[in-house]
């Protein structure tokens, strides 16, 4: 099958732990806007049940699924972005409420939870989403990928981590981004 890539929000707090990161086989984290970041997670070797909270599309998104020749899901954009998006090479590729894919039901669910604000409560459903694009005619045929090839040993110099905190100043990214493995 063809990779699925799926914008995810990491702002508020509230909104962690997210649903499905875990099972992605890459995670992008890209700083959003007011010193917040977001992720794009890519599937293709698992399927979790839900991933999210899913969230908007941003700039960085014109790039990433020409990179995996991936669908992209995601919540909706500004009108500008839109715009950019249904130029973009991959557009017969893109599974949105701003392209007519239902935002309740299949392949997305709105899921209250306690006294999360709306905007925070829409999941992907991995599974379904790429039936989804199967039923909508989009290509879901394995894609040739290259690249991205590691060593299980540690670049020369440097050492075994399992922790990476990357510095960014507050008025960059806002808060201090930090991976655990």
């Amino acid at each position: 099958r063809r990779p699925m890539d799926i914008k995810v929000s990491n702002y508020p707090p509230l909104v962690r732990p997210q649903h499905g990161l875990s099972q992605a086989d890459l995670v992008f984290e890209h700083p959003a806007e007011g010193g917040v970041t977001r992720f794009t997670a890519v599937f293709l070797s698992q399927t979790p049940a839900l991933v999210g909270s899913v969230r908007s599309g941003r700039y960085l998104d014109l790039e990433i699924p020409q990179m995996y020749k991936a669908f992209f899901a995601y919540s909706g954009s500004s009108a500008g972005l839109k715009l950019k998006f249904q130029a973009a090479n991959f557009f017969g590729r893109i599974i949105s409420p701003d392209f007519g894919a239902p935002e309740s039901g299949d392949p997305f669910a709105r899921i209250p939870q306690g006294d999360k604000p709306y905007e925070h409560t829409l999941f992907a459903k991995p599974a379904l989403l790429w039936k989804w694009a199967e039923a909508h005619g989009m290509d879901n045929s394995p894609q040739e990928l290259k690249g991205m090839a590691f060593s299980d040993a540690p670049v020369r110099p440097g050492q075994a981590a399992a922790r990476v905190i990357i510095p960014a100043s507050a008025g960059d990214w806002g808060e201090q981004v930090e991976w655990t493995y």
